[in-house]
């Protein structure tokens, strides 16, 4: 089976409550809001953002990702009034074993009202039926058993720890890793 996905177009994906689409430098001021967040930033990948310049170069960076044909980052806008609640992504695409991983970050007021499965659903729909993906990852820092959830609830399966794989706040943390085999995701359907 080919590739379908080119980068082309940059896609833009619907749910029931919410729109995938195109983060743009107008977002800055809206994402800087979660990102100054101590509380948001805690099991993100990467540090409290002390500046706007800061959300700017994240956005920056996500727009060459995608040019460059690697990873496509979203911003998770509502379509009640499109008000930008967080960003999800399908990373590190690795087209040789056809596999990717999924990322999600949704502002704390948003939490516990199942935008992430929304959100988890839609990423995951799009890499199978778009990317010919085989194989989908996702992982959370330990201590993130929410994120965890929102996984399983999709069908992912725990795969294990990576014990210290990352830092955080001058910390080692566990890293849980999980996937969703295409085949799954068929047999779910």
């Amino acid at each position: 089976m080919a590739e379908w996905f080119d980068f082309q177009h940059f896609p833009v994906l619907e749910t029931e409550r919410l729109v995938l689409r195109e983060l743009v430098e107008t977002d800055a001021q809206a994402l800087f809001e979660y990102f100054r967040e101590p509380e948001y930033t805690r099991f993100v990948s990467f540090d409290i953002h002390t500046s706007i310049e800061q959300t700017r170069d994240f956005i920056n960076f996500m727009t060459t990702i995608y040019q460059q044909k690697d990873s496509i980052r979203w911003g998770i806008e509502l379509k009640s009034d499109k008000h930008l609640i967080g960003t999800a992504g399908l990373h590190f695409w690795k087209r040789n074993i056809r596999c990717a991983e999924v990322g999600y970050h949704i502002g704390q007021s948003y939490w516990r009202q199942g935008f992430a499965t929304e959100v988890l659903e839609a990423l995951v729909g799009f890499g199978f039926q778009h990317m010919n993906l085989n194989r989908i990852e996702g992982r959370h820092n330990a201590g993130n058993d929410a994120s965890g959830r929102v996984m399983q609830k999709i069908g992912f399966q725990k795969e294990g720890i990576w014990r210290q794989r990352e830092i955080k706040f001058g910390q080692f943390v566990d890293v849980v890793q999980f996937s969703l085999l295409r085949e799954e995701y068929n047999a779910s359907r």
